[in-house]
């Protein structure tokens, strides 16, 4: 039977009763343990209070993931279901949702046409559900663009650098195409990420992949032999049946050996998109904050007040850059500065460190100022935003190749705010920027009562507003990720231009 899936789309949009049963996709594991469901944004679901703003705030919270970067709202994305998603007889777009209905994230398909489909519009907006719930609705999309739309393909496109969506696909069975290199176009109304043409220094790379019928039948047989087949006499039903036997007899699919980073890689996005991990970790910080436990820990001899993880973070930044200097604000006991100091040390050559702070007390001092590493290390005291200071800042990182800045002074949005546009200017194409404290958006709003920041007011907020008004700076999010006990979430800006 020959499938038109344009129309089976347009019966999901209007009708999708009669092409699922109870009206969407259930999302099962392996074992047929249901956990969720994928349900279509029919033309009533779109027009339903509350549905445009809820998918204006998941998009603009995760626009960096998308070709194209624009301020969304209400109206604007009430427009785009109409024309963009429910207008458009190629895509389709249904929500995520856990086992008890709740709205978690959105997943769709666009170009659909005969024998092609491509996989579109993942967001994963809210915490909760199961915390492989991604993966099986990929599966479960999948396995309605083969039996149910006929597709011999799909294909996907990513941001090469957007480790937890291209592991997930990577794990189901994608296979990389190509990269392509991509660069920004700018316009009133945003950012549009577009083919590098030739000649051009790429600034992103978009990564294709493909996953043909066959692999997908073969690695998922139980996803579509039993589970959610169409309907009798609904487009698909017969060359469902007929696939499913087919699937039945495949063999496991061989995959060319990974390295061991693109093995970590994976390990890393798993994870990450483990809620339970992410749950247990903030827990985890949040109870060990009352104990001061970052306060258990020194560098030869100093107090370092940071969690081991983001110093073991550190030093693979330092490594990797090997910056000429590295500019600190906020010092305290002088544990992060004699750290510093030390790697630069084992790296040889004259880079020194750069410490500031408003108020050097005359103990740390001493004890810097005695300490075998302190020949890499000069103080400067008074504000981080005194435009003297910043100026002999920039004095001493002229002409420096390769400048790391680390801001780690008072957390409230505007300190940091200012402090990112004093200090990010001096940061060098491939050095990084990194913005500690970013975890206090994220922690329980009562858990700084005698300091004047908290939720809402903090460095993560700077950062969040910083990245509104620059280009040369991306969140780099597989340093967060891996290492899961953080200061720093959102916090970890690589520069990508000069």
């Amino acid at each position: 039977m020959t499938i038109d899936p344009r129309l089976v789309l347009e019966r999901v949009k209007t009708a999708p009763g009669e092409v699922f049963e109870g009206g969407e996709i259930p999302i099962r594991t392996e074992d047929g343990r249901r956990i969720g469901a994928l349900v279509p944004i029919t033309r009533a679901v779109a027009r339903e209070p509350g549905v445009a703003a809820l998918l204006a705030r998941w998009r603009e919270a995760h626009r960096r993931f998308f070709f194209t970067q624009f301020s969304t709202n209400e109206e604007r994305t009430a427009l785009w279901l109409e024309r963009g998603i429910l207008g458009d007889a190629g895509r389709v777009l249904f929500f995520m949702c856990d086992e008890n209905g709740a709205r978690l994230g959105h997943y769709g398909l666009t170009g659909v046409r005969e024998g092609h489909a491509e996989l579109d519009n993942l967001v994963r907006g809210e915490r909760g559900g199961d915390r492989r719930l991604v993966y099986y609705a990929e599966v479960a999309l999948l396995a309605f663009a083969f039996e149910r739309l006929g597709a011999e393909a799909v294909m996907l496109r990513a941001f090469a650098n957007n480790v937890l969506a291209t592991a997930i696909h990577d794990e189901v069975g994608f296979v990389r195409e190509r990269n392509e290199p991509l660069v920004k176009e700018e316009s009133p109304e945003g950012v549009a990420w577009k083919p590098a043409p030739p000649g051009a220094t790429p600034e992103r790379e978009l990564v294709v992949m493909r996953l043909d019928r066959e692999s997908f039948g073969r690695r998922f047989a139980w996803a579509t032999a039993t589970k959610g087949t169409p309907q009798e006499g609904t487009p698909g039903a017969a060359q469902s049946a007929t696939h499913s036997a087919m699937q039945n007899e495949g063999t496991p699919m061989s995959q060319t050996p990974k390295s061991f980073d693109e093995e970590c890689a994976e390990y890393v996005a798993r994870m990450a998109a483990d809620e339970e991990v992410r749950r247990k970790t903030l827990d985890w910080i949040n109870t060990t904050a009352r104990h001061k436990y970052t306060y258990n820990f020194r560098w030869m001899g100093r107090p370092i007040i940071q969690f081991p993880q983001d110093m073991v973070a550190m030093q693979e930044l330092v490594w990797s850059v090997k910056p000429d200097i590295i500019i600190e604000t906020g010092i305290a006991h002088g544990g992060s500065l004699i750290f510093y100091a030390s790697l630069l040390e084992l790296l040889g050559g004259e880079g020194f460190v750069v410490g500031v702070d408003i108020d050097i007390r005359a103990h740390n001092r001493k004890a810097i100022e005695e300490h075998p590493m302190f020949r890499r290390i000069r103080l400067l005291q008074g504000s981080s935003l005194d435009p003297k200071l910043v100026a002999e800042v920039r004095e001493l990182a002229r002409g420096r190749q390769r400048v790391l800045v680390v801001l780690d002074s008072n957390h409230t949005h505007e300190h940091v705010l200012a402090e990112m546009r004093a200090y990010a200017p001096l940061v060098t194409r491939g050095s990084y920027l990194v913005v500690f404290d970013t975890i206090i958006e994220d922690m329980p709003a009562d858990s700084f009562p005698d300091r004047p920041w908290g939720r809402g007011n903090n460095p993560k907020t700077a950062v969040w507003e910083y990245l509104k008004t620059t280009d040369r700076f991306v969140i780099d999010e597989m340093i967060p990720n891996k290492l899961q006990i953080t200061v720093a979430p959102d916090g970890y800006l690589k520069c990508v231009k000069d």
